[in-house]
């Protein structure tokens, strides 16, 4: 296993261990995503298949890692938020 992968098992695990995550399952679709490298430079992607970016100025890739954060919503977070918000029960999420 290379440096790059033992890198991105490592950050899996801790966020596993911060408890609530998901993963999500890229299926060439198209993605709307600001990005900020760590050299400053800041951009807007209107694409498909963002598996990977490249910054512009400084030439670095970066892979779009699919394990994400999740981060508990409020009442006052979900007023005028955009529909559906999944449950993980009622078999919504079986598509």
């Amino acid at each position: 296993m290379g440096g790059f992968e033992k890198t991105q098992d490592s950050k899996v695990t801790a966020l596993v261990k911060q408890g609530a995550h998901g993963w999500i399952q890229w299926k060439g679709t198209a993605v709307c995503m600001d990005v900020h490298c760590t050299c400053g430079e800041h951009t807007h992607i209107d694409d498909e298949f963002a598996y990977f970016v490249r910054c512009g100025a400084c030439g670095k890739t970066w892979q779009c890692n699919p394990n994400i954060e999740l981060i508990e919503a409020s009442v006052q977070d979900l007023k005028g938020a955009c529909e559906p918000v999944l449950s993980m029960t009622d078999g919504s999420n079986d598509r």
